[in-house]
């Protein structure tokens, strides 16, 4: 056991050398990689779930702990799911969004292609894996004021390649057919995905796109490596093999809203007391707030500072990355707004909130979407440990905020907005897919969301890993906000965030916190 997760951690991580007593948030592992990390310890036979890397984050210790895996695929219907789904939580945030242009609404991989690449093989495995996964084939239709999705309702779909070698206007021809694939992915579409294979003078692209309400971060590892898995098989003539199914979307949902019925009044109560009015932004302009008006600020961090961030920060307060960028977005937003209280919304992957259940290779919209208050007072060592206790402090990985919400029993919730959210994506690493090699080539083209959808946000921030390198989004309305405000946020960010990590690293920070403790109050 302890050789296989060795082996598997290195590939994760992208280290060449792992200890067994290494602890796995310390190397710069975070939850989403603990997801991938049950997945591919059960391809090994190996039965570990994400929970219990945060119990025992060492590979001893899970290899003391883990259990066969043969019962994975007993528990998970293996064949084409079929039949009504009832919409999980965040589904049911996004179907009650604000104002009418809201259908259109992608996620997707746009990659570049190094390489022979065989396109008939590529498109035979990208169909192969949408018939794969149940999340693909699911349809939507209204009926009345109710919309209802049901799997295995989705009309299949056709995946072109196009040639646009020799063209002037090569890049202006993609733009014009991607923004034609994007909108036709509207939730009343015939399908819920699309792709497209490009070649241009400079060699092959691949356009991968699903409508959000299917997909979320962790899907599109499962997608992405399913296919490299399936176009290897393909081009050597052989069928796909695929690892055991876990429990369909259908049946989490299901599980979820029987488990929300049961949840203690303390956790509504937490809630209630969470669930604040955001802060007032600075130079934030009236008017309408949609799409069309987006505008971004990106900020990039070199190798060797991400690996401090990563590998390094962490240990003198046992914190995980994403807590530690939480800290430094709410000094920044501190100095910015004056609040002495930072009050925003996170969003996590959402599938740990139910025990027993594994969804570690489901494809899905999971996501958590839930408020936080941070007290501010000003003193970095206390507010790290502040930020640590109160994110880890979420009950269920705040899956539940909108399962009460929408469930009935917190009908009240969602009755402050907030004006700023944060959503930590974790780390893409494109070097294990094998051949052709795949290269990020950005957002993708043609528009992911409709230019009249409303945004909720005043400001989204998103940061992600991309092949070693830490990237920082700060989206907003540039007819509302200026941009010179806007990156004066970001900048002051990197420097809360440059302040943290030459805290961490020094002889004075540290110090235990009571997660670190959890049989103290015994």
């Amino acid at each position: 056991a302890e050789a296989a997760l060795v082996e598997i951690w290195q590939g994760l991580l992208g280290l060449e050398r792992v200890g067994v007593r290494d602890n796995f948030f310390a190397l710069g592992g975070d939850s989403i990689l603990s997801i991938q990390m049950a997945s591919r310890a059960a391809e090994r036979g190996l039965r570990i779930s994400p929970q219990q890397v945060f119990r025992h984050p060492t590979i001893a210790e899970l290899a003391a702990e883990s259990g066969a895996a043969e019962d994975v695929g007993a528990q998970a219907e293996q064949g084409e799911v079929e039949g009504e789904v009832r919409p999980g939580p965040i589904q049911a945030w996004y179907l009650d969004w604000p104002g009418t242009d809201w259908e259109q609404f992608s996620q997707g991989a746009y990659l570049g292609l190094d390489g022979v690449v065989d396109p008939e093989a590529l498109i035979a495995a990208l169909q192969a894996v949408a018939q794969r996964h149940d999340a693909l084939r699911i349809g939507w239709r209204r009926d009345g004021e109710r919309w209802i999705q049901e799997s295995g309702a989705g009309a299949p779909v056709e995946v072109k390649a196009v040639d646009l070698r020799g063209l002037a206007d090569a890049e202006a021809a993609l733009e014009r057919d991607a923004a034609e694939l994007q909108a036709g992915l509207r939730l009343d579409g015939a399908s819920l995905w699309a792709a497209r294979l490009y070649r241009l003078d400079a060699g092959w692209r691949l356009l991968w796109l699903a409508h959000h309400v299917s997909v979320d971060g962790v899907s599109w590892r499962i997608l992405l490596e399913d296919l490299w898995r399936a176009y290897a098989a393909l081009s050597r003539g052989e069928a796909a093999a695929w690892p055991a199914k876990t429990m369909s979307y259908q049946a989490w949902s299901r599980r979820l809203w029987e488990w929300a019925e049961t949840l203690p009044e303390s956790t509504l109560r937490y809630w209630r007391e969470m669930d604040a009015p955001g802060m007032s932004l600075p130079g934030v302009g009236a008017g309408e707030d949609t799409v069309a008006a987006e505008s971004r600020v990106s900020l990039q961090w070199d190798a060797e500072t991400t690996e401090r961030w990563l590998r390094q920060a962490g240990e003198a307060y046992r914190m995980r990355p994403e807590e530690l960028l939480v800290a430094a977005l709410a000094r920044a937003l501190r100095r910015w707004t004056g609040a002495e209280e930072c009050v925003l919304d996170l969003e996590g992957h959402g599938r740990d909130g139910l025990a027993d259940v594994d969804v570690s290779r489901t494809v899905g919209w999971f996501t958590s979407l839930y408020p936080l208050r941070l007290p501010q007072s000003g003193e970095l060592s206390r507010e790290l440990k502040s930020v640590k206790e109160r994110m880890r402090g979420a009950p269920d990985g705040g899956i539940a905020y909108h399962a009460l919400r929408y469930g009935g029993r917190g009908s009240e919730l969602g009755g402050h907005a907030r004006t700023v959210c944060f959503n930590y994506l974790g780390q893409w690493r494109l070097d294990e897919g094998g051949e052709p090699r795949a290269t990020w080539l950005g957002e993708p083209p043609g528009g992911t969301r409709s230019a009249g959808m409303a945004r909720r946000y005043a400001l989204d921030v998103v940061a992600q890993v991309h092949e070693g390198r830490l990237r920082v989004d700060w989206l907003y309305n540039a007819a509302r906000q200026e941009q010179g405000a806007v990156a004066a946020l970001a900048e002051s960010f990197r420097a809360e965030l440059e302040a943290v990590l030459a805290h961490c690293l020094s002889p004075q920070s540290g110090g235990l916190t009571p997660s670190d403790l959890p049989l103290a109050h015994l």
